[in-house]
């Protein structure tokens, strides 16, 4: 393990995006996509198999609760305290 923190300090480029890849910001953003897809794969049984709504429409609204569940925890949780 020491071996490869050398090679990574040496090469800065890796060493920094590895870095960016360990913060918890990374983490964070990646939790919320996984618990986007739950939602997504959720909304489109609750649409199509139980509403029964067509597949296409059902889709759409499915991915519009993704989205719309990932933009809100991603700005509560993820990047909170940020400006810009």
């Amino acid at each position: 393990m020491a071996g490869l923190r050398r090679l990574v300090s040496r090469i800065p480029l890796v060493g920094r995006l590895a870095a960016r890849l360990l913060s918890a910001e990374f983490v964070k953003f990646s939790i919320v996509g996984a618990f986007g897809i739950a939602v997504n794969m959720a909304a489109f049984y609750l649409f199509n198999g139980i509403l029964g709504i067509h597949h296409m429409v059902s889709g759409a609204l499915a991915t519009e609760a993704a989205i719309l569940n990932n933009f809100i925890l991603n700005d509560l949780w993820t990047f909170r305290g940020e400006e810009g």
